[in-house]
């Protein structure tokens, strides 16, 4: 969760919803870092003119698009010109919107961005998971955080009728997480009814992490036990020399 937010997030109460709307882009294929662009190449892309803009983009520059989107703010001028020879906007049209997307003061409520993922599910047919690892550092303390995150899964959950998930990890519980919140005994009845929102919870303790790690990490197929096999035949007398096997353990040699 954090290395897809700002280093100003937090201090934003709408902080998790920019994320959100950071990611789904990111797997549509738009810009991921500046939202507002996004937006465009999500309009042109609906119009059926994103492949359109692309090439005038490539007859203007010489460039790739997709390569040199991440440096919109130095070519915004060239953006706004391809623009223009597309069709799409007046050279002034062109040049106000390339001048207010180099703002940082984009903001999308939360039943927008649930509207937005409505309609992707429709026109897809396809249903949409968002998995959000340590939310509970993100949040930390902060109740501002962990309404928004209510709110997102009750927008989605009645917009998208079951066919959006949100699964979040912590490495706190929900309860521990509420009760370390430096806000009133009312405030924090309001924000345990987030529990609602996540019905199905699972408790990881280390014998689940062993089990994880023998299951998808260790295990092989035949395929890999005969690779590991002639690895080991090879390797073996380099391996006892650092390792010393003890039942199921093994302890490294000095």
């Amino acid at each position: 969760m954090d290395s897809k937010s700002t280093a100003s997030a937090k201090s934003d109460s709408n902080a998790i919803v920019m994320v959100f709307n950071r990611v789904f882009n990111e797997k549509l294929g738009y810009d991921g870092a500046n939202p507002g662009l996004a937006d465009l190449e999500r309009v042109l892309d609906e119009e059926g003119n994103y492949q359109k803009f692309q090439e005038a983009f490539r007859e203007e520059t010489g460039k790739a698009w997709l390569e040199e989107r991440n440096k919109f703010r130095v070519i915004r001028g060239k953006v706004a010109k391809a623009l223009t020879a597309m069709g799409r906007m007046s050279e002034q049209e062109a040049f106000d919107w390339t001048k207010a997307a180099t703002t940082s003061n984009y903001e999308i409520a939360i039943e927008d961005f649930a509207e937005r993922v409505r309609k992707y599910i429709e026109k897809t047919g396809e249903r949409v998971v968002f998995l959000v690892d340590e939310i509970g550092q993100f949040i930390s303390t902060d109740s501002r955080l962990m309404l928004n995150l209510q709110t997102m899964t009750e927008e989605l959950g009645s917009r998208c009728k079951g066919k959006a998930w949100v699964i979040v990890t912590a490495q706190e519980d929900m309860d521990s997480m509420l009760e370390n919140m430096d806000t009133s005994a009312e405030q924090k009845n309001d924000f345990s009814k987030i529990q609602g929102r996540f019905k199905t919870r699972l408790s990881l303790s280390s014998v689940n992490a062993d089990e994880v790690i023998r299951e998808r990490i260790l295990k092989k197929n035949e395929a890999g036990k005969a690779t590991l096999k002639a690895l080991y035949e090879t390797e073996e007398t380099r391996i006892r020399n650092a390792v010393v096997f003890k039942g199921n353990g093994y302890e490294m040699k000095l």
